[in-house]
């Protein structure tokens, strides 16, 4: 147990933190092809907002149930990392060992591969020290680091997420260098991609990402990739050779046997004067600085309290601030706002009746201090910020949120004989975002982002499918409706027994590989949609609202979802690909005055007839104006495609708009993120009161199919 209390005493709680994308929020549209596709995990978090999720569709979990699991004698202090099918998890082994999976988040029809599987894996001695480093992933490339408080020197890794072959090192040598906290990529770096990583006593380090030299030859990602996967076969082809000759003394391929790339060094800052372990983040409306947590060691007299802002291109500091406890959470950034998070006390609970904490806001620009909260707990997760509410959990038990232009507290929400180690998660926005946060006795919460009401709370250890109980030092992660966390037995009740990930999903969750499809037929140039009669009547509203848009995703991810005819669960960009594919041109959505353009479309519903006949009907017959008891006119649809939106107001990227809001066709222009668009003007809405033709369309969540034909 010493020796336990001595690893927790000294862990830095950056240590947990995710690496994310610096500040990619959403999914990035592919050229010509007209599909979102998830961006890189770049930074802490996934994002500079520090959500714990790069989600762009909200799928609420309402009623928790455990999907899948997975168990290992091994500690988890990092949080995970998703990046497309796989989890990415670091762990801390036997007598200090490293270890990092690669685990396949769910069932791949394609490939066969179950959820939870291990995909691959890897630990001493290739990787020296231990592991208590969130990774990040660009380019099909993760890169974390190693070391932690007890030993000296460090390296950070570069692996290949697909086969696991290493790409390249960077090692550091010297006494208190560690890389605990978690690495944040700038794909952008001038002079090509680059990696930041807090070193302990080395301060900040630059090292270029892309490229590696081997042999005295620099190299690039693809060029390091052909290098160790030539090299893997024929390590593989030798092992077999020597199977047939001697199986005795075969010795298989491995990683110790492939070449080691070293990757170079850009810039150092702060060496032997700050103390990094926190997470670093990208700030600034490109990017272009860095927002750096520095910690005071009292044991070792090293290092000091301060957050500062450098230079991204050179590392030169901008300023620097002083505060009253080390800041361990790292920085939070929201637009000017620099949200700190500071803790008396590290990763130890039987320190948690000595924990306070402190909640800065900085100003980006200058530094100066906006605000300064004190909390009766440390806070030691990442503070997760999302409509204008900066959201912290405290080692005291304690949930809040706080007003970020004015400090205000706005909601607290507590949890008895517990506390928090972990960073929350926030989905969704408005009325209908929530908060998920993993206490230490390994109770999963979820509440109201607006107003901190409880929703629901759920014992993941004790759970049946994962039987095995432990507290949560790991943050949890979201990635496609499902939460990923996982547990650690170095402390409490169940010290020295098994620890496990588990995922967490709604009852109703569906995988994205179950999802609905788009049937193309390429003879007839039409497109259907499988989807289901809409209810009329939400739960959450007391009124039916006249009908604007066609199809949208059903309630709560679809915000036209109350006036609407037709719900389904496929992307709408999914229909935008599968109308280019038929030789349809998008042209201009509008919102409001205007006239859309694009290629014009027809849009029906195909509806199962009592004869087992299909009747293909056009949408118009299929709505009327109540007050007239008369369908539509004959209209013109046009293939508009969706607006694009920026989620995050200080990075470029943006994503395809009508996956976020969930809108495949609207009958008035009243928003630009739909796919199709009728030339109904919006000033009809005054004069109409659209509803379902009740003697054509099935009862409410019957199925049929929405078709789209291309016409020029």
């Amino acid at each position: 147990m010493k020796d336990v209390m001595k690893i927790l005493r000294n862990i830095r709680p950056g240590a947990r933190s995710l690496a994310a994308p610096a500040a990619v929020v959403v999914a990035l549209f592919m050229v010509l092809m007209a599909a979102t596709v998830r961006a890189d995990w770049l930074t802490y978090r996934g994002s500079a907002a520090r959500l714990g999720t790069l989600d762009r569709d909200f799928r609420p979990i309402l009623k928790p149930k455990v999907l899948w699991t997975y168990k290992t004698p091994e500690n988890f202090i990092a949080a995970p990392v998703p990046e497309k099918n796989i989890l990415f998890v670091s762990a801390l082994g036997g007598f200090n060992s490293a270890q990092i999976y690669a685990i396949n988040m769910q069932e791949d029809p394609t490939t066969k591969r179950k959820a939870g599987e291990t995909l691959w894996s890897k630990s001493s001695p290739f990787i020296k020290l231990p592991t208590v480093s969130s990774p990040a992933v660009f380019n099909n490339v993760v890169i974390f680091g190693d070391g932690m408080h007890q030993t000296d020197g460090a390296a950070l890794y570069a692996f290949d997420i697909t086969t696991g072959h290493p790409l390249w090192r960077y090692e550091l040598d010297g006494k208190l260098v560690h890389m605990e906290g978690s690495p944040v990529v700038d794909p952008k770096f001038p002079g090509g991609p680059a990696v930041f990583i807090g070193g302990g006593d080395a301060g900040v380090l630059a090292i270029a990402a892309g490229s590696a030299t081997f042999e005295g030859k620099n190299l690039t990602l693809a060029q390091l990739r052909d290098l160790q996967n030539t090299r893997w076969e024929n390590l593989a082809v030798k092992y077999e050779a020597q199977k047939k000759k001697d199986p005795d003394f075969a010795i298989p391929p491995s990683d110790d046997a492939l070449p080691k790339p070293l990757a170079k060094k850009l810039w150092q800052a702060g060496e032997k004067q700050w103390h990094v372990d926190a997470p670093l983040v990208l700030a600034g409306k490109d990017g272009d600085r860095i927002i750096v947590s520095s910690a005071f060691i009292e044991n070792d007299h090293c290092g000091k309290r301060v957050v500062a802002c450098l230079d991204k291109k050179d590392g030169k500091t901008l300023w620097e601030t002083a505060v009253d406890l080390n800041p361990w959470a790292g920085a939070t950034v929201d637009g000017e706002n620099v949200i700190v998070g500071c803790s008396s006390i590290r990763y130890d609970r039987d320190q948690l009746s000595q924990g306070k904490g402190l909640l800065y806001n900085l100003d980006l620009a200058t530094g100066n201090v906006k605000w300064k909260k004190e909390l009766s707990g440390g806070v030691l997760g990442a503070v997760a910020v999302s409509d204008g509410m900066a959201v912290c959990t405290t080692t005291n038990g304690r949930v809040r949120a706080f007003d970020i232009a004015s400090g205000e507290q706005k909601w607290r929400f507590a949890v008895d004989n517990s506390g928090f180690f972990t960073a929350p998660v926030i989905s969704g926005t408005g009325e209908n975002a929530l908060v998920y946060a993993a206490d230490l006795r390994g109770v999963l919460h979820a509440v109201k982002l607006a107003t901190g009401e409880a929703l629901w709370a759920m014992d993941v250890g004790r759970d049946n499918m994962v039987q095995a109980p432990g507290g949560f030092y790991s943050s949890p992660v979201l990635h496609d409706g499902a939460l990923y966390l996982a547990t650690c037995n170095l402390q409490g009740d169940f010290a020295g027994q098994p620890c496990a990930i588990a995922c967490i999903v709604d009852e109703t969750f569906k995988p994205a590989s179950a999802r609905p499809k788009v049937i193309v037929d390429k003879v007839h140039r039409y497109i259907d949609i499988p989807a289901l009669v809409a209810p009329r009547k939400l739960p959450t509203l007391k009124d039916i609202y006249p009908l604007e848009v066609v199809a949208t995703y059903p309630t709560p991810q679809g915000q036209k979802a109350h006036e609407t005819v037709v719900i389904t669960e496929v992307l709408p960009s999914e229909l935008h690909k599968a109308l280019v594919g038929l030789g349809a041109t998008a042209g201009v959505p509008i919102k409001g005055d205007g006239e859309p353009t694009g290629s014009l479309v027809a849009v029906s519903l195909v509806i199962p007839g009592l004869s087992g006949k299909d009747r293909v009907i056009p949408i118009e017959k299929c709505i009327i104006d109540q007050r007239t008891g008369k369908p539509l006119p004959p209209l013109h649809w046009r293939f508009t495609g969706s607006a694009y939106r920026q989620l995050d107001p200080d990075k470029p990227e943006k994503a395809y708009g009508a996956d976020i809001a969930g809108t495949f066709v609207t009958i008035y222009p009243v928003t630009d993120e739909t796919v199709i668009q009728s030339d109904l003007p919006n000033e009809a809405q005054s004069s109409l009161k659209l509803e379902m033709n009740r003697n054509i369309i099935p009862e409410e969540n019957a199925p049929l199919r929405l078709r789209i034909e291309v016409l020029k």
